[in-house]
């Protein structure tokens, strides 16, 4: 999948996932006056492309919270709601100061922005037993993803622009390989120091003991517990300003389809 597209399509989704999709159509066509054939006919081949594109996607129908830090989403975030919404999601937006476990209800997906304030969310999905998808460096060790002592055990580094893939055999790579150019810009890139079980999936190039992509399967352990469900630990920083490039972003997809593939069928299947 190519990098998410701009607020346009921010708005698509907010039309066709927040409302009634057929009465948005007849009440536009009715405040136009265009009842021709020819509109008509544009409104539904719009109609069945957008069906198609959310169909075709193996999280259709599935839902995610999505978990930011400000009133106004940055670029990043926006991104990321609209990388999610083309893979079939339905997105639940919630600010870190309002969210809680009850918000996790029915959802086959959690991610949590950078932008958001560890200490408004501290341990609310600690123990959640859904898939988590993660970009705060500084709750790593609230999900019990890594040990507790900051910059040791999770932490930033600042003027990153690549990270050095380690399991380019595992799904998580995006089929990439070897220093792979993630930013265009500079980055504060967030990384975690995870456990032996931890799939450690890319680290800060030349540095061995900082992952900026790692991850934990169901029952793996944790430094101080079980993983509940899958967890991914992902660098995304809420001050890129667009400049995640191609790669990144098949990282970041990598990461959603890893995390939800199983829970997304299971949800399917009922």
């Amino acid at each position: 999948m190519s990098e998410p597209g701009t607020d346009t399509i921010v708005k698509w989704y907010e039309f066709a996932l927040n409302v009634n999709l057929g009465e948005r159509c007849m009440h536009y066509l009715k405040e136009k006056k265009n009842k021709s054939a020819v509109g008509c006919k544009n409104v539904v081949i719009g109609i069945f492309l957008i069906f198609f594109m959310f169909a075709s996607s193996s999280a259709f129908g599935a839902e995610a919270l999505f978990v930011v830090g400000k009133q106004k989403l940055k670029s990043i975030d926006k991104k990321i709601m609209v990388s999610l919404t083309e893979k079939g999601f339905k997105v639940d937006l919630r600010k870190d100061y309002l969210v809680s476990a009850q918000d996790t209800v029915g959802k086959d997906l959690v991610v949590i922005s950078d932008s958001v304030r560890a200490y408004k969310i501290t341990l609310t999905f600690r123990t959640l037993n859904i898939p988590l998808i993660c970009s705060e460096a500084m709750m790593f060790d609230d999900l019990g993803m890594t040990d507790r002592a900051k910059s040791i055990d999770f932490g930033r580094k600042g003027r990153q622009k690549h990270v050095e893939i380690v399991a380019s055999n595992h799904p998580l790579s995006a089929a990439l390989s070897d220093n792979v150019h993630v930013s265009t810009e500079n980055l504060l890139m967030g990384w975690g120091a995870p456990s032996e079980e931890a799939i450690k999936v890319a680290m800060i190039k030349d540095d061995q003991t900082k992952y900026p992509i790692f991850a934990y399967d169901a029952g793996a352990k944790m430094p101080h517990q079980v993983a509940p469900a899958k967890r991914v630990g992902f660098f995304l920083n809420n001050n890129t300003k667009g400049s995640i490039t191609h790669e990144g972003w098949s990282l970041f997809n990598a990461a959603v389809d890893w995390a939800v593939d199983d829970a997304v069928n299971v949800a399917k299947a009922n």
